[in-house]
C-alpha cells in the first residue's frame, strides 16, 4: 500500500528536474534522465556518464531559435547536437 502511494505521489508532483530552457532540453532531457535511471551501473557506466554530460550541457544552453543548417537538432550547433545525441545512440546500441 505504501509503495503504491509513493508511486502515485511521484506522478502527481511536478517535475523538479532542470533540463534547460531550450526546446531541445524539454524534448530530450526526460529521455536522458530515464536512461540514467534504468541503466545497470556496472554494465552501462559509459552510457550513464554520456547522459549526465548531455544533461549538464542542456542546462546551460540558452533558449534560442538560431539555426545551424548542418545541425540535426533545430536551434543547436553541430557540436552541441552531437554531444546530446551521442548518449541516445549508445543506449540504442546497448539495447
Amino acid at each position: 500500500m505504501t509503495i503504491l502511494r509513493i508511486c502515485w505521489l511521484r506522478r502527481r508532483s511536478p517535475c523538479l528536474c532542470n533540463w534547460g530552457q531550450s526546446r531541445c532540453g524539454r524534448a530530450i532531457g526526460p529521455s536522458l534522465d530515464k536512461i540514467i535511471k534504468n541503466a545497470a551501473w556496472r554494465k552501462h557506466s559509459a552510457i550513464v556518464a554520456a547522459c549526465k554530460s548531455a544533461l549538464d550541457k542542456l542546462e546551460i544552453l540558452p533558449a534560442s531559435d538560431s539555426t545551424d543548417p548542418s545541425s540535426p537538432l533545430l536551434g543547436l550547433s553541430l557540436a552541441d547536437a552531437n554531444l546530446i545525441l551521442h548518449p541516445l545512440f549508445l543506449a540504442l546500441e546497448a539495447a
